[in-house]
């Protein structure tokens, strides 16, 4: 199923477009990552504000970084000593509103923890470290601007 709802397309031909997004993220990150719908809008603005602007590129980006992002996808809910927090409470710890318990036992049961969004923006935060997150907080976060999204392919 496809988990992206695009709301502008319109730009030039050459510039990435959000089904674009999807696709390379679908292309490259396992079916049991694909549970979030967006429109990618948020991922599209920052992957152009750091030059990623067309298909080919966001490929080469999401090749480059996927066995790392995975990695770290894999291991979000191993236990840790070094970790305050149960890997229950990191599994159902964030706010999926009455999906929350649905998502946290899906993600306990497939071990996986990132949706595609959250895997893309891993790998920018691997690649741009500081900046990447400078550039969230100034244009999202201190605006109070996120995603918009739903729950898709997992059953309460």
């Amino acid at each position: 199923m496809q988990a992206y709802i695009c709301t502008n397309n319109n730009s030039m031909a050459a510039t990435l477009q959000c089904n674009e997004i999807y696709e390379v993220l679908d292309k490259h990150f396992p079916a049991i990552n694909n549970f979030i719908e967006t429109d990618y809008e948020i991922e599209r603005s920052y992957l152009l504000h750091f030059g990623i602007n067309t298909k080919d590129k966001l490929d080469a980006f999401v090749e480059k970084h996927r066995d790392q992002v995975m990695e770290i996808d894999s291991i979000m809910l191993e236990p840790d000593d070094e970790d305050e927090e149960t890997v229950e409470e990191i599994a159902y710890g964030r706010d999926f509103g009455d999906m929350t318990q649905a998502v946290g036992d899906y993600c306990l049961a497939n071990n996986c923890y990132y949706a595609y969004p959250d895997l893309l923006a891993v790998a920018m935060d691997t690649e741009f470290e500081d900046r990447f997150e400078n550039y969230l907080q100034t244009n999202y976060y201190d605006k109070d601007i996120w995603p918009e999204f739903k729950v898709v392919n997992i059953t309460p």
